[in-house]
């Protein structure tokens, strides 16, 4: 039975970059980086403990990861941007259980070099009872306000129209949470409906490519039978500000996408690219009809 996977975008207007640094995108290992959104790296320091540090950075990153930023507290083996958050608290820890304690957060966005990229700070109100205790309850509407001021921090500030920039090529970056071949198959039959679509395609980033990422989701409905699967691609410019995202949403069977994705990948594919497509018309990107895919 073939499957019907709805198309929602939500682009946005591109932003200015008050603090970006001079390389539009950074070296790294041979080959360019796309930005902060394809590689984030979430940790926390400050007063709190170590334990509430960390567990703050985890729930962080998983909102981001909502957003289509492919955010982690991993450190892994090569260089990444890295949004480093500085915990304070302005007020005496010792202040009765119901009087109200002023907590301050930086946060701060370095590039792979280590250079400063842009902040923003953040305050919040928190009982003394709240603060000694910080767990889950207190910190999820802390990072519920962050998410999207830090994606404001990720994607520059202002409201200041941007022209297009010319499309040289596309590159399918990569796809981060699906189960099975998702993670191959998905970019390799993106890439084929991109084709399709005459749109340049290349296998590598330069200053020129836009980039697409891609990011799945899954969660088990009630009855353990099926699986609500959400798939968002997000769509770069080559300065690495966001062009904007869609997202796709159907159920399968449970365990359906655990192996094989076959025909589901390839229909995927053949509606998100209609989206893609879109969406670089909509900011007034053009391409020659007949243009090589490198």
């Amino acid at each position: 039975m073939a499957l019907l996977w709805a198309v929602v975008p939500t682009a946005c207007q591109p932003l200015s970059h008050p603090f970006q640094p001079e390389g539009k995108t950074a070296a790294v290992a041979g080959h360019l980086e796309p930005g902060p959104r394809a590689g984030l790296i979430v940790s926390n320091r400050g007063v709190l403990p170590d334990r509430s540090l960390h567990r703050l950075s985890e729930l962080l990153a998983a909102s981001l990861r909502d957003r289509n930023i492919a955010a982690t507290t991993s450190i892994e083996d090569r260089a990444r941007y890295q949004l480093q958050g500085n915990v304070e608290l302005e007020d005496g820890p010792f202040a009765a259980p119901e009087d109200a304690l002023t907590v301050v957060i930086q946060w701060k966005l370095l590039d792979p070099q280590g250079d400063v990229a842009g902040s923003v700070i953040q305050e919040e109100a928190v009982s003394a009872m709240a603060w000694r205790n910080f767990d889950d309850a207190i910190m999820m509407p802390i990072v519920g306000r962050a998410t999207p001021r830090i994606e404001r921090l990720l994607d520059g500030y202002g409201d200041t129209s941007i022209p297009p920039q010319p499309l040289e090529a596309v590159v399918v970056y990569r796809v981060d949470g699906a189960p099975g071949d998702g993670a191959t198959t998905l970019p390799e039959r993106m890439r084929r409906a991109l084709k399709m679509r005459q749109i340049p395609v290349a296998n590598s980033i330069t200053e020129d490519t836009y980039v697409v990422l891609g990011t799945v989701h899954i969660d088990d409905d009630p009855t353990g039978k099926q699986q609500i699967v959400q798939i968002n691609w997000t769509v770069i410019r080559p300065d690495g500000r966001r062009v904007g995202s869609i997202r796709q949403q159907n159920s399968v069977d449970a365990g359906r996408l655990d192996g094989a994705w076959g025909t589901i990948a390839t229909a995927v594919a053949y509606e998100g690219a209609d989206g893609i497509v879109s969406l670089l018309k909509a900011i007034g990107v053009d391409w020659p009809n007949a243009a090589a895919n490198r």
